[in-house]
């Protein structure tokens, strides 16, 4: 008995290590589970990254073409707004040849026989005249036609019988005409309506016997014609009122409207009417004693049509960096190792 526990205690002894060299086993760290959680696993690592990657990636893209679309429409706004100059310069133009030929046509007319005999006969008869200028008007197709007598009054007309007694002596182009051998031409307000015109003094001998007047009103059908030169619609007003348009589109005339109702004219801006953008101009003209304008406009949508491929070309650029990034990062993932 006693043998056996001096045994026991050897053999205690033995396994129990001595001196500064003994280890003891120590018990596991205990698991924090925050510290797992922290760090994900390398696919997952992978595809947060990948994630981040193409969210930034298409935010640059989208702001980049974002601003590059207004960058254009701006460059196109403003090109606009710097050719809308060109309209009053091609309605100048215009205008100047319609006088050249009122002209023309009112000193070939006042030298009508049948006209001139009639104004050099004593109590010559008004009806008689205005069938005479009736005739003249279908010979030249159409416009004003009226004959003033010395004093500057209306005394016969065709087309325009509300003048008919109307006083036009204190016309500046009446008494250029009256001053000079050949007709003046200027503009008058008639009826409403700005008109040009060509007035010539038709004498007997030396003496002044009668005026002959050629007019002709700004017409839609002219302004069409200005439109489609200067490709925009156009319009003139009179004390704030349109009076004649190259279009009957109403989103148009509403805009066209409003620049003709401003207190001044504005050169070369962007208005808004009804939710779409409009370049527009407005030019004073001058002519008359009331506010006589010349409007141009045009829609920008209208003009935008022709980029609206570009618009998606601009998306290219920033979709081909996606693809390359995304292809460098497969390429980069490195393969699972098999255990």
């Amino acid at each position: 008995m006693g043998e056996q526990v001096t045994e026991s205690a050897r053999t205690r002894a033995e396994t129990i290590p001595h001196g500064p060299h003994r280890s003891v086993k120590q018990a596991p760290l205990a698991t924090n589970p925050s510290i797992q959680q922290r760090s994900l696993p390398a696919p997952r690592r992978r595809y947060v990254l990948m994630t981040v990657i193409v969210v930034l990636t298409v935010g640059l893209a989208a702001t980049w073409s974002l601003v590059a679309q207004r960058e254009l429409a701006t460059a196109i706004a403003h090109t606009r707004v710097d050719e809308l100059a060109r309209v009053k310069v091609a309605f100048e133009a215009a205008r100047a040849r319609t006088h050249a030929s009122l002209k023309a046509h009112c000193q070939m007319l006042a030298e009508d026989p049948r006209l001139k005999a009639t104004l050099a006969t004593e109590n010559m008869n008004a009806e008689t005249v205005d069938d005479i200028l009736a005739d003249l008007s279908k010979l030249r197709g159409g416009g004003v036609f009226m004959v003033l007598t010395p004093e500057g009054r209306v005394f016969a007309e065709s087309g325009a019988k509300e003048l008919r007694g109307l006083d036009l002596s204190a016309s500046s182009v009446v008494k250029r005409a009256e001053a000079q051998s050949t007709a003046a031409v200027g503009a008058w307000v008639l009826g409403g309506k700005a008109m040009d015109l060509s007035i010539m003094a038709i004498r007997y001998g030396e003496s002044l016997i009668a005026y002959l007047v050629v007019g002709q009103a700004i017409t839609d059908a002219d302004l069409k014609e200005l439109g489609a030169q200067c490709d925009c619609d156009v319009a003139t007003s009179l004390g704030g009122k349109v009076e004649a348009a190259s279009t009957s589109d109403e989103a148009m005339r509403s805009a066209l409207e409003r620049l003709a109702a401003e207190a001044t004219p504005t050169s070369g801006r962007i208005v808004a009417v009804a939710g779409a953008d409009y370049a527009a101009s407005s030019f004073e003209l001058g002519d008359v004693t009331q506010s006589h304008r010349l409007v141009a406009a045009s829609a920008l949508a209208a003009e935008h049509g022709p980029f609206a491929r570009l618009t998606w070309v601009m998306w290219i650029p920033p979709l081909l960096v996606l693809l390359a990034v995304l292809f460098a990062l497969s390429a980069n993932r490195s393969p699972r190792r098999k255990t």
